[in-house]
């Protein structure tokens, strides 16, 4: 029997999975207009975790899929603010803008982190929950790094201008 839970874990992680194919994109550009060793090494190891967890939440939706059976949910057209912000980012070749729009992109992604960490169900799947909660600290801290490079330092030491 398909229960409620089991979609809203579904969609939830559907969600996820498409703000992180988004954000792969976008911190890729970011890493183009990188110049200098450390912010290039910073941006790749984002990147790296992010398609990790990506890999990890395409197993979870395959897990969840599997109880489901053939009554998953149609597919929306609608996207999510933080993936606007990471398309802009990907579109761009103002390195500001650029790595500004990531920035936005992962302050946004955090409220569907949320969203799914606060449904009360989602302790079912302890999994799931764990990496999810791993994750929402990994971008929180990662926006943190970013800002603490933004204030201390001239962000045109880190790109190549447009």
């Amino acid at each position: 029997m398909i229960t409620n839970y089991l979609m809203v874990a579904f969609e939830g992680l559907k969600t996820l999975r498409l703000i992180h194919k988004s954000r792969v994109l976008a911190y890729e550009q970011a890493e183009k207009k990188a110049c200098v060793a450390e912010m290039k090494d910073y941006l790749s190891q984002v990147i790296r975790e992010s398609r990790s967890f990506g890999k990890d939440l395409e197993n979870f939706l395959a897990e969840i899929e599997g109880e489901l059976g053939n009554s998953k949910p149609e597919e929306e057209s609608r996207i999510h603010q933080s993936q606007f912000y990471y398309a802009v980012a990907k579109s761009q070749s103002n390195s500001p803008t650029v790595f500004l729009s990531c920035l936005l992109g992962d302050s946004h992604s955090l409220k569907a982190y949320q969203d799914l960490l606060s449904y009360h169900n989602i302790g079912l799947f302890p999994r799931i929950k764990q990496k999810l909660e791993q994750q929402f600290k990994k971008i929180r801290e990662q926006i943190e790094k970013v800002e603490i490079f933004q204030v201390s330092t001239d962000f045109g030491l880190y790109f190549r201008p447009s």
